[in-house]
């Protein structure tokens, strides 16, 4: 369970990574990646032509396991994820 400090915290986050219509693919993940070495809590971006159609939450547990991250919020179009 993540805690409300967390999602606090994550709410004032700015989106670091924007998954577009080309989805979630090794660029992306790696960019992921890139970005947890320097913070411990970052903030991803779906546009629409991506998340159409698909459970939003689905899609960032998806993520956050193949990242080896923990899901912090999900809140309209924005994921927010911690380092394990």
């Amino acid at each position: 369970m993540v805690s409300k400090k967390l999602k606090l915290v994550s709410r004032t986050l700015d989106p670091i990574v924007i998954i577009g219509k080309h989805g979630i693919n090794d660029n992306v993940i790696l960019q992921i990646r890139t970005a947890f070495k320097k913070r411990r809590m970052i903030k991803v971006r779906f546009l629409r032509s991506f998340i159409d159609g698909k459970n939003k939450k689905e899609v960032a547990l998806e993520l956050a396991e193949s990242i080896n991250a923990n899901l912090v919020e999900v809140m309209g179009l924005t994921a927010s994820f911690s380092k394990k």
